[in-house]
């Protein structure tokens, strides 16, 4: 663990995470309607969760919830746990808390809902015994950074189980782009190699979704809140949007990472 990846946020950094909050509390309505992916890596992801349930005194974290593809499969199974359901984006913690109660899944379930940046979690050390999120932590600026803190938010056995996008997502956009002579405004992605050393690859795989053209794949980032372009890229000039997309059909690529972290038993004298 680097020592420096718990000391406070930069200053400064505040600004991209902003436009990050503010396109997903405006996505909060439109998003199930356009999340398909999501609540199929959702549900990968709650099934290897689920191989090693955690016992049931457990306290759960969730990061980035959404509107709750993640939560509705987990908590259904594990309603009798301590649950804490956060989110960068209050509207979508309002949609998740929404929709378990609209399905009843809550019930009398011990469970709270946070606004917080999960790359910099405000919970006390050794909190939970499962950290569990879907397709969040490629929006964190810094991968190995937000795991050296979730870890130190980690009970001595805790588990910390994620899915996040690899580096071969939307190949087939950045290639349109690359004719056209520009890079995309698309975030890095992890390689396996690119992933930190305390993370476990689970599984790797990938889902191609089409859509009817390309703008119609840019208006399915806009619905989820996704269409927010990484630190730095300035927008693309109008004739080179319309060409690349001239040459684009819509099917896009995404790469799916499901990793785990484990917290090693504390030894124990005698």
């Amino acid at each position: 663990m680097n020592p420096r990846s718990l000391l406070p946020p930069p200053p400064g950094n505040g600004a991209h995470k902003r436009r990050v909050r503010d396109a997903f509390s405006a996505a909060a309505e439109t998003y199930d309607g356009a999340s398909a992916l999501q609540r199929e890596v959702a549900a990968r992801l709650a099934d290897w969760v689920m191989l090693q349930p955690p016992p049931s005194d457990a306290s759960i974290l969730e990061i980035g919830c959404g509107t709750g593809h993640l939560t509705r499969r987990l908590f259904a199974a594990l309603a009798d746990r301590r649950w804490l359901v956060t989110d960068l984006a209050a509207p979508m913690l309002d949609r998740c808390r929404a929709t378990l109660d609209a399905e009843r899944v809550r019930g009398g379930g011990d469970i709270s809902f946070r606004v917080m940046d999960g790359e910099w979690p405000d919970v006390p050390p050794g909190s939970f015994d499962r950290i569990v999120s879907s397709l969040a932590f490629q929006w964190f600026d810094d991968l190995g950074g937000a795991l050296d803190r979730l870890f130190t938010c980690l009970r001595p056995g805790g588990h910390l189980v994620f899915a996040t996008l690899g580096a071969d997502t939307f190949k087939e956009w950045r290639a349109c782009l690359a004719k056209e002579g520009t890079a995309s405004g698309i975030r890095h992605y992890p390689t396996t190699s690119d992933l930190p050393q305390a993370a476990t690859l689970l599984a790797e795989y990938w889902i191609t979704i089409p859509h009817p053209g390309g703008h119609a794949f840019l208006e399915s980032l806009k619905l989820i809140g996704a269409r927010v372009a990484a630190p730095g890229h300035h927008p693309l000039p109008a004739g080179t949007l319309r060409r690349a997309l001239h040459g684009f059909d819509g099917s896009v690529t995404y790469h799916v990472l499901c990793c785990k972290v484990v917290r090693p038993q504390s030894n124990k004298p005698g």
